[in-house]
């Protein structure tokens, strides 16, 4: 929770005023503490650049520091800051069923990694039994790895006990899914079990069928998916669409936002979310940022909300950690399930993927901590800079695997779309 320098009458903080050019003789004042921003012209900006080196206001200045004491006196400075993430005492986890998939998708994280190794029942068990006891609402969601459905009796036993331990009705059920296993008989063991579905989809035929192949042979995925879709329409299921961007979809994201206008009238939330890859060009996360805004207002004029996780993090004040981590277990091939703070590293060989194991998870259904775990916190750089409250440092996986250079062209890329958010909510509120 902000502390009391951030509404003391006798103290303005400079180190929660940020100064963001966004235009000729137009700049952004963001105090993020504050839940606060506005418009001011150069010579006011460069007021505030001065107070911020601790040079007092000048007497025609005054009206200029008068909002400032009123915005750090107001309501608005009482946010709340997001803690410290602890994914120990965590009431939300992932798990990770197995590593098999019938999908060969060309940027798959876990490719790599894939193996024949898989969770058992009475483990399933056994890690629903020590996570459900928590007091509190609490969610799980099963993600890949593999395709969570590709096991449907194991997924299905895991949604079943779930539900039978889930006396008060505290459990959010999720999965990500490539939606190409899904029947009619599927889809009403779901309902009944108020799953929330994830369907990872690319949306226009070409960009599906080339990017999520099918394992071993050339049917088309976007066909059967498709049709899932539609199907949807007849079921309460709350579900949505992410696709994943690469290069060769990025500048098609309008595009792909008015196929889901023209085709799934019923969907309305989309996600389109950027790929992690260290062997993406300089200029894709440009590309992506540009083609996205124009994706996301078109989305406005045809009743589509167009987001992503920048979007999605603009929303909240954080300590450090950008997606807090997946909590997730995740079964190895040594016969192992460990318990780590991301989903995306699946395998813990290297030493940087071990300090984000957190315990090993044994067969009694116990955790046996890992004593090279570390919490990656957010890196100094980012102290000074305007979008950390809402970056807090980046996806760990990334930082874990991008080159120097990818992660450089990635941070501006923050940048400008925490820049182009403010811009958006401000004229919107005007």
């Amino acid at each position: 929770m902000a502390t009391d320098r951030y509404t003391c009458s006798s103290s303005i903080d400079v180190d929660n005023i940020f100064v963001i050019p966004v235009g000729e003789n137009k700049n952004i004042v963001y105090l993020p503490l504050c839940n606060a921003s506005f418009y001011i012209n150069n010579k006011g900006a460069s007021a505030i650049m001065r107070f911020k080196k601790h040079i007092p206001f000048s007497p025609d200045e005054f009206e200029i520091q008068e909002v400032l004491n009123n915005i750090f006196l107001s309501q608005q400075s009482k946010i709340v800051i997001s803690p410290r993430p602890n994914p120990i005492e965590s009431n939300s986890i992932s798990i990770i069923l197995h590593q098999k998939c019938n999908l060969e998708c060309s940027y798959c994280f876990a490719y790599e990694d894939r193996g024949k190794e898989s969770l058992t029942f009475l483990s399933v068990k056994q890690i629903i039994d020590s996570w459900i006891v928590r007091k509190g609402k609490k969610s799980v969601t099963f993600i890949g790895g593999g395709e969570p459905t590709l096991n449907w009796k194991l997924f299905h036993y895991a949604i079943n006990y779930i539900r039978q331990c889930d006396k008060s009705d505290e459990v959010a059920i999720k999965v990500v899914t490539n939606g190409t296993l899904l029947n009619e008989n599927k889809l009403r063991i779901l309902e009944e079990n108020r799953v929330k579905l994830t369907i990872s989809f690319d949306i226009l035929p070409d960009i599906q069928n080339s990017q999520r192949k099918y394992h071993g042979n050339n049917n088309s995925s976007y066909t059967v998916v498709d049709t899932l879709i539609r199907r949807l329409r007849h079921y309460e299921i709350d579900f949505g669409i992410r696709s994943t961007i690469t290069e060769d979809s990025v500048s098609r994201m309008p595009l792909m936002v008015k196929y889901v206008a023209d085709n799934y009238q019923h969907v309305k939330k989309l996600h389109l979310e950027h790929i992690t890859d260290d062997k993406l060009s300089t200029q894709y996360h440009k590309d992506y940022t540009h083609y996205f805004f124009e994706a996301r207002n078109l989305g406005k004029k045809l009743g589509i909300d167009v987001y992503n996780s920048f979007t999605v993090a603009q929303k909240s004040i954080k300590h450090d950690g950008f997606c807090y981590g997946d909590k997730c277990f995740i079964p190895q091939p040594d016969g192992s399930i460990i318990y780590s703070f991301c989903h995306r590293i699946s395998h813990v060989e290297k030493e940087d993927d071990n300090k984000i194991r957190i315990s090993t998870f044994l067969t009694e259904g116990v955790h046996c901590p890992n004593r090279n775990y570390t919490y990656y916190t957010m890196p100094n750089k980012c102290n000074k800079c305007f979008a950390r409250w809402h970056c807090a440092g980046g996806c760990l996986a990334e930082r874990l695997s991008l080159t120097p250079h990818l992660l450089e062209t990635k941070c501006e890329m923050v940048k400008e779309f925490c820049k182009r958010l403010l811009i958006e909510e401000m004229d919107f509120c005007v």
